[in-house]
C-alpha cells in the first residue's frame, strides 16, 4: 500500500510543474472554460480491458466529473480455470482544467466506490471506497468533438487499479 501512495505523490509532484510550463507558452491564445461534455473510451488497465463513460461540468472555476468504469480481468490460464473477474468503478472527481481552441487538459481527484467480482480465487464479491486520480489530454477536432486519452489510478484497500484509455469527448 505504501508504494502506491509513494507513486501517487511522485506523479503529482511531476505533473504540477509540467502543468504550469505547458500553458506558460500559450499566452497569446485565449483560455476557454470547457463546456459540459460526455466522454466515452476504451482501454487497458491493471488486470484487463476497461470501458469508460463520464460526464463533466464546469463548477467554481474547475470541473466536476462523474465517471463509471467497467473492467474485465484477463484470464491468462490456458486451462480456463483462472479467475475471470469484473470491476465496477464509480467515481466523483473535481479538478483543474485548462483549455484553448485546440486542446483540453485536466487533472482531477475525488472519491470512488468499487465493486470487485470474482477478482481472486475466493470468488467473493468485494466492495471498497477508493481515492481516484485522473489526467486527460484531448485534441479538439471540431467545436463539439475532441479525441485523446485518459490516464487514471485508483488507490483503495483491496486492489489498486490504473490504466490508459483512448477516448472521444462530445460537448
Amino acid at each position: 500500500m505504501t508504494s502506491g501512495i509513494q507513486q501517487f505523490v511522485v506523479s503529482v509532484l511531476i505533473l504540477i510543474p509540467c502543468w504550469s510550463v505547458s500553458f506558460a507558452q500559450t499566452d497569446e491564445i485565449p483560455d476557454f472554460e470547457p463546456d459540459a461534455g460526455v466522454t466515452l473510451g476504451l482501454g487497458f488497465g491493471l488486470g484487463g480491458g476497461i470501458f469508460n463513460v463520464s460526464y463533466s461540468h464546469p463548477l467554481f472555476g474547475g470541473m466536476v466529473s462523474g465517471s463509471y468504469r467497467r473492467g474485465a480481468q484477463l484470464n491468462l490460464d490456458v486451462g480456463g480455470n483462472g479467475p475471470e473477474g469484473t470491476l465496477d468503478d464509480f467515481d466523483l472527481l473535481y479538478g483543474l482544467t485548462k483549455s484553448n481552441d485546440q486542446i483540453i487538459m485536466s487533472i482531477s481527484a475525488g472519491v470512488s466506490y468499487l465493486i470487485f467480482e470474482d477478482w481472486d480465487s475466493s470468488n467473493e464479491l468485494r466492495r471498497t471506497i477508493g481515492f481516484p486520480i485522473e489526467g486527460q489530454f484531448l485534441n479538439k477536432v471540431s467545436e463539439t468533438v475532441a479525441l485523446g486519452f485518459i490516464l487514471y489510478a485508483n488507490i483503495n484497500s483491496y486492489h489498486t487499479t490504473g490504466g490508459f484509455i483512448l477516448c472521444v469527448r462530445l460537448g
